[in-house]
């Protein structure tokens, strides 16, 4: 994929940063001092108007939530990715637990108690905030309905901080993450409809 030539020309304006003090600098001061990044709002309306069946979203979104899109991404640090990959699989271990299954089962309703065998949800989401080191679990929930429109600003951000080909690449994440979500739901629908047997 060529990067388009205005891309190339936006490339560092408006970064206090040299391109060598982007590649090592903490995700804190990332998030202080980078303003490079920016949404490109003409690629954010292709990018929602393209899809069969998604006429006038772009419209409805302006009107309704025009702040849905940060302008600006959060850049996270390993340190912060790892310990967000350790709260998810501590919190996996704990509830794969019969005993704690059948604590919190007690009172449920009995759809809450089917068992899905293979089948492991689609779209569960760990809704993470984050400030500085403070790291806050705000919710689990099974309806990530923002993964198709973090797929659609995925072609929509640009950045100084990225190379030509880390550009591309993360333009290409929003169809790659498109493609991700359908095996996801094709897997478990397969999964499901054995256990179903």
């Amino acid at each position: 994929m060529n990067i388009p030539a205005i891309v190339k020309a936006a490339s560092n304006n408006g970064c206090l940063l040299s391109n060598e003090e982007l590649n090592f600098l903490p995700a804190a001061r990332l998030n202080r001092d980078c303003f490079c990044t920016s949404l490109d709002s003409s690629a954010l309306k292709i990018a929602l108007s393209s899809e069969p069946g998604m006429d006038g979203l772009h419209e409805l979104i302006e009107e309704r939530c025009p702040y849905l899109f940060s302008a600006r991404p959060i850049f996270v640090s390993y340190r912060q990715s790892k310990r967000i990959a350790d709260v998810i699989a501590a919190i996996e271990s704990v509830i794969s637990l019969p005993s704690y299954r059948a604590r919190v089962l007690t009172d449920a309703p009995d759809i809450a108690k089917h068992n899905p065998d293979d089948a492991k949800g689609v779209f569960f989401g760990y809704d993470f905030h984050i400030h500085d080191d403070t790291l806050a679990l705000i919710e689990i929930n099974t309806n990530a309905g923002g993964a198709m429109l973090n797929a659609a600003m995925a072609k929509a951000h640009r950045s100084c901080c990225l190379s030509d080909s880390e550009l591309t690449r993360a333009i290409d994440s929003g169809a790659t993450l498109e493609d991700t979500i359908f095996n996801m739901f094709e897997s478990e629908w397969a999964l499901s409809q054995r256990s179903q047997r």
